[in-house]
C-alpha cells in the first residue's frame, strides 16, 4: 500500500467474544478522534464475527488475526480479518 503510515496486526483466540478486543485495537492503532474511525470499528468487528462464523477460525483453539493499515495522512483505512 503506497503511503503505508502504519501497519499492525493481532491474533485472538477465534471466539466470538474476542470482536471487542479486535475493536479496541482497531481504534488503538488509528487513534482518538479518527475520522473513519467509528466505521473502522463497526468494520472489524462485522470482519471479526464473519471470520469466527463462516470459516474454521472458530474452532476450538482456531484463531484469527487482524490487520489494520492506516495510510500517510490517515485518509485511507484498511482492515483485515484472517484465519
Amino acid at each position: 500500500m503506497a503511503g503505508l503510515a502504519v501497519r499492525e496486526s493481532v491474533t485472538l483466540a477465534g471466539r466470538a467474544e474476542r470482536a471487542r478486543v479486535a475493536r479496541t485495537f482497531d481504534g488503538g492503532v488509528l487513534g482518538p478522534g479518527h475520522p473513519c474511525g467509528d466505521v473502522a470499528a463497526l468494520l472489524v468487528s462485522e470482519l471479526f464475527g464473519n471470520s469466527v462464523r463462516y470459516s474454521r477460525s472458530g474452532d476450538p483453539g482456531e484463531t484469527v488475526t487482524v490487520t489494520v493499515a492506516v495510510r500517510a495522512g490517515g485518509g485511507i483505512v484498511r482492515a483485515r480479518a484472517s484465519g
